[in-house]
C-alpha cells in the first residue's frame, strides 16, 4: 500500500474495528504515522471484538480519543462563535 499525501497524524472512523479500522491504524503505524482512533465513532458487531480491537491498538501506540475530545481539540479554545455552534450540537 502506499501513502499519497505527507500527514504525520491520521484520524481513524469507521465500521468493523477488529478487521478494517485495526488493520488500517497498523498499517499506519508501520509507515510512522501517528494514529489517532475515534473510539465512539467505531463499531464491531461483536462489543467483545471491538474492546479486543481497541486494546490491541492502544498497546501498538495509537491514541484513542472520543469525538467530543477531538472537536473541542480542534476548535483550540472554549470561546467564539463555532465554540457556541459545538457545544450546542453535542449536548
Amino acid at each position: 500500500r502506499q501513502l499519497t499525501r505527507d500527514h504525520k497524524q491520521v484520524i481513524l472512523a469507521g465500521m468493523e474495528t477488529h478487521i478494517c479500522i485495526c488493520q488500517t491504524a497498523l498499517d499506519l503505524i508501520a509507515y510512522g504515522k501517528q494514529v489517532f482512533v475515534v473510539e465512539d465513532a467505531v463499531i464491531s458487531r461483536s462489543p467483545e471484538n471491538k474492546a479486543n480491537a481497541i486494546a490491541r491498538m492502544r498497546e501498538a501506540g495509537c491514541i484513542i480519543t472520543n469525538t467530543e475530545s477531538l472537536v473541542f481539540e480542534w476548535l483550540g479554545k472554549a470561546e467564539g462563535d463555532a465554540f457556541k455552534v459545538m457545544t450546542k450540537l453535542i449536548r
